[in-house]
């Protein structure tokens, strides 16, 4: 009797992985640009996540969302004078 395929993980989502990306390396520099690319993908790599039966990366695009929002907000507090950024030249 044949054994049943065994079901293989579809992977991880592109979109997801892009999120974090993003999203941490907007923590360092051009925070409102990454960090809003970190929002849309994240929110996009979520839904991929929860659509598809076996594709990871549920957690890196929520990490992405956690992070580009904390990028954009961060962003306005600074661009507001909530928080003085030292400027050498």
């Amino acid at each position: 009797m044949p054994q049943p395929a065994e079901a293989r993980p579809a992977g991880i989502s592109g979109k997801a992985i892009a999120s974090f990306v993003c999203g941490l390396i907007g923590v360092f520099v051009l925070g409102v640009v990454l960090g809003a690319a970190a929002l849309v993908l994240g929110y996009l790599g979520k839904r991929d996540t929860d659509a598809t039966p076996g594709l990871g990366g549920r957690g890196l695009a929520i990490a992405g969302l956690v992070l580009g929002g904390i990028d954009v907000i961060f962003f306005f507090v600074v661009l507001s004078g909530g928080v003085r950024v030292p400027v050498q030249g």
